[in-house]
């Protein structure tokens, strides 16, 4: 069993390196890509997704092929660079969803299962909580259902990592399969160890036009910090931070389809 100074220490060493949040429903092909950062000082507040539209009976559908971060400093709502991991060969990017007032926090993938010998498509859509309580829905398909919540980042969101199945040729493509996403660093550690964690009310408020039926609630809620009016001084990265891509330098691209 471990002391109290143990899990402290651990505590400590997840709060300071991160801790990756995932789902337990994500699709079964592709490889895990690059792990990716938003710069120092910056957290996750909005997320664009590269969709692929349905082609007909007669298409291979892929639909989700990458997930795009945007990266802004605290207490700001203008993005300062964008972050990807591998991102598949189809699609379009759609318009940018953006937390009002907060930060990412957690999602939720809406997966396609196994199709057998029909036309598979792995992740369909995705949604993200807000620190502000306000949940993002992506402007993806409907196959598919939404699995449970992930955990939550209480610091926010600071990097990503995704699955995507590369092309199969002749044989069914899936593309994005699954994605993972890495909470930023804390800059203290509580005085003592909580003996349980604080609950609040799920987040009610969908920033979508669909109603995607009913939502399952993230099951592990915990209260957030309003965010401070000016970005603090020191807040430390990740050690070894990834490319970006700088704002503006957003260009939509159109793809040729599947081989």
């Amino acid at each position: 069993m471990f002391s109290s100074l143990t899990a402290l220490l651990l505590l400590q060493a997840t709060l300071i390196y991160g801790l990756w949040i995932e789902v337990d429903n994500g699709g079964r092909w592709g490889e895990w890509g690059p792990k990716q950062w938003c710069p120092p000082n910056t957290s996750a507040r909005g997320f664009s997704l590269r969709m692929e539209w349905p082609l007909g009976v007669l298409g291979d559908d892929t639909s989700m092929n990458g997930i795009k971060l945007y990266c802004a400093y605290r207490g700001s709502t203008t993005p300062v660079a964008t972050i990807t991991s591998t991102v598949g060969h189809w699609g379009n990017w759609t318009s940018v969803s953006w937390c009002p007032k907060g930060k990412l926090l957690s999602f939720c993938l809406r997966v396609e299962e196994p199709q057998g010998k029909k036309d598979d498509t792995a992740a369909n859509n995705i949604m993200m909580q807000c620190s502000d309580y306000n949940i993002l829905v992506g402007n993806g398909t409907s196959w598919g259902r939404y699995g449970n919540w992930s955990t939550i980042c209480y610091e926010g969101i600071c990097g990503m990592q995704t699955k995507v199945e590369q092309p199969q040729g002749k044989r069914d493509d899936t593309s994005l399969n699954n994605v993972k996403f890495a909470c930023c660093p804390t800059e203290s550690l509580p005085a003592q160890l909580p003996e349980t964690l604080p609950s609040t009310p799920a987040p009610t408020k969908l920033l979508h036009a669909q109603q995607l039926g009913a939502l399952p609630g993230p099951y592990l809620l915990g209260p957030t910090e309003p965010l401070p009016a000016q970005q603090p001084e020191t807040l430390p990265g990740p050690s070894t931070p990834g490319p970006t891509e700088l704002l503006p330098a957003q260009k939509r691209e159109t793809l040729p389809g599947h081989i």
